[in-house]
């Protein structure tokens, strides 16, 4: 897209809402020009902005991270609020602060720093730091104030849920005293459910598999919440635990001679209230279980040539 030197040294704003924009303007440019997909997601993004939740579904390789950067620069451009690059790890972490400087867009790994406080820099994290128990971000039933968010980029979001749901599941491992407690408060519902598996359990067989019949867990949801709750702050529990404390009725709980493991149906993701009331959240991945090309929350890319009968070449650059 040319650069519009109409614009340029006007100080009109406007100019540097589109990520597509954004971009053109900036001084240095680690490429020439973005990859036409890159183009294509940017703009259908920008007029579907005000939509709360995107997914933006691009092939591998395909330049996703600066994508997602560029959409964050422009949320915090437009003033709507503070911006999140959630990655999957602390490796992935570095590099997206590496492609986001040759973007020429501030960045912080620190949420307590106050460029990210004040919306100037994009806090870039891993997904962990903001989903537990003791979020830096704020949990309901802390005492903190949520942080209030403009936006959050979830990167690798097909990730992001299997990672989300470990988050939400607390085990207890045999060697925990509570496990003991909680295998004999559940002894007699386990036998009359199945005495092999109880026999398996009995006998430490590392194959015993024993679901908790559900309607024991609610009828004795509060002996369980009195076994557990004194370990609250324990390195096992404290993370998942203010998490599940409040569902934890609502729970399964399954035994297995190394670990009792509980964990709800569906992750309790609104205990995190800055991910629940974030203006914008847009989920970027290569790969969905439903992989409807055109749903109604999708961004769909796809990779074009010049000529249709030929296919497209391949980028000569990475972009993220």
């Amino acid at each position: 897209m040319p650069l519009n030197w109409d614009l340029i040294g006007t100080g009109d704003s406007e100019a540097l809402l589109r990520p597509r924009d954004i971009y053109a303007g900036l001084a240095s440019r680690p490429w020439p020009y973005l990859r036409h997909e890159q183009g294509e997601v940017l703009d259908k993004w920008f007029d579907r902005r005000e939509q709360r939740d995107v997914v933006i579904k691009q092939n591998t390789g395909g330049g996703k991270t600066a994508v997602g950067l560029l959409i964050a620069q422009s949320t915090l451009n437009e003033g709507i609020g503070k911006a999140v690059y959630l990655t999957p790890d602390n490796y992935l972490v570095k590099q997206v602060r590496e492609e986001a400087a040759r973007l020429s867009i501030a960045t912080t790994d620190d949420p307590y720093d106050p460029a990210f406080l004040t919306a100037q820099a994009v806090l870039v994290t891993n997904y962990q730091r903001l989903l537990n128990g003791r979020s830096a971000f704020g949990v309901v039933g802390d005492g903190k104030e949520p942080v209030d968010l403009g936006i959050v980029v979830v990167d690798d979001a097909h990730a992001a849920l299997a990672r989300t749901e470990d988050q939400f599941r607390l085990r207890v491992p045999a060697s925990h005293e509570a496990y003991g407690k909680l295998l004999e408060l559940f002894a007699g519902d386990l036998r009359h459910q199945s005495a092999n598996a109880w026999a398996g359990l009995e006998d430490e067989d590392p194959t015993a598999l024993a679901p908790i019949p559900f309607w024991a867990w609610a009828d004795k949801r509060h002996e369980v919440l009195k076994i557990l709750r004194p370990h609250r702050e324990e390195h096992n529990l404290k993370f998942e635990w203010p998490l599940l404390a409040e569902v934890l009725h609502l729970c399964t709980a399954t035994a297995t001679a190394t670990a009792i493991e509980i964990r709800p149906s569906c992750p309790p993701i609104d205990r995190i209230p800055s991910f629940v009331r974030a203006r914008r959240r847009v989920y970027l991945t290569a790969t969905l279980a439903d992989d409807t090309p055109w749903s109604p929350t999708s961004v769909p890319t796809r990779r074009s040539s010049p000529n249709p009968s030929r296919p497209a070449a391949p980028p000569t650059s990475e972009s993220g």
